[in-house]
This record gives C-alpha cells, structure tokens and sequence, in this order.
C-alpha cells in the first residue's frame, strides 16, 4: 500500500471515530425521556398588573410529582377588533430526571384556549432537546396542563 494510501485509510478512521463520539454526546439515558403529559399547579404565582411571575410550582404526571415550574408571562394587548389579549411566556421546567427544559411561546388569556409553547432548549439530560407542547389552563385559571406534541 502506498504511503498516501495509509493516510487515508487512518484519516478515514479519526472521522469515524470523530463521528461516534459525536453520537455518543447526543445520545441521553432512557430516564430523561420528556413527559408526554403533566400539570401544573399554579400555586407560587403573584400577578402584577400586566405581568405574571412564578417560582416553584410543582409540576406532576400520573406517577406523582416529576418536578418544578418556574417562569413568567407578560399580558400582551391585542389591538386588533374582537381578538382576546394574550400573554407571552418563558417557562423554565426543572425535571427530577436530571436537567432543565426551557419553553417560549405565546399563551392565551382565558381558560379553555390551547396554545403551543415552543421548546427552546435545555441543560443536563435533556441538552439539544426540540419540539414543543400543547398548553391549556382550567376554568379556574389554577391548573395548567401540557401535552408534548
């Protein structure tokens, strides 16, 4: 074999290697799947005229608490003739599994409206983690439930 022959044989075998490595950065443990559904108890909330901050509140699925919630949303006006007002939201979900979630998206203002929140990110288990989630709140504006789409 020629000389240029084994260069190119072992610089086929460092991008091979490069490439798994790669892969094994992106791969996550089976426990840091994302919930497929959960809510969330709007229990830390404080509203302040158009602004709406929250800390803590705890967030669960069928199998009990899966972790916190932690966010804000800022009422937005709407200008336009016979639309509701509508709140902008950054949600930041810490999961017992080993990381955070962050969310961003546009919520609606009154009880039974579905909104999607984009995911925009996240850290530990869940870093490079994409999609979104579909969001709706009770009648009593007190229970937010989310449904990964």
């Amino acid at each position: 074999m020629r000389l240029s022959g084994i260069f190119a044989v072992l610089l086929g075998l460092a991008r091979l290697d490069l490439g798994a490595a790669k892969l094994a950065r992106t791969l996550k443990p089976s426990s840091c799947n994302l919930p497929s559904a959960f809510d969330e108890a709007s229990v830390n909330s404080q509203f302040r005229g158009s602004l709406a901050a929250w800390d803590s509140n705890p967030i669960s699925d069928a199998s009990g608490e899966i972790g916190k919630n932690s966010g804000n949303c800022i009422l937005l006006p709407n200008p336009a003739q016979g639309l509701p007002a509508r709140y902008f939201c950054s949600l930041i979900l810490e999961l017992d599994a080993g990381g955070t979630v962050m969310l961003q998206g546009f919520e609606a203002s009154s009880p039974g409206v579905e909104a999607t929140l984009g995911i925009t990110g996240g850290t530990g288990c869940y870093e490079g983690v994409t999609g979104s989630y579909q969001v709706s709140a009770n009648d009593a504006f007190d229970v937010f439930s989310y449904t990964l789409n």
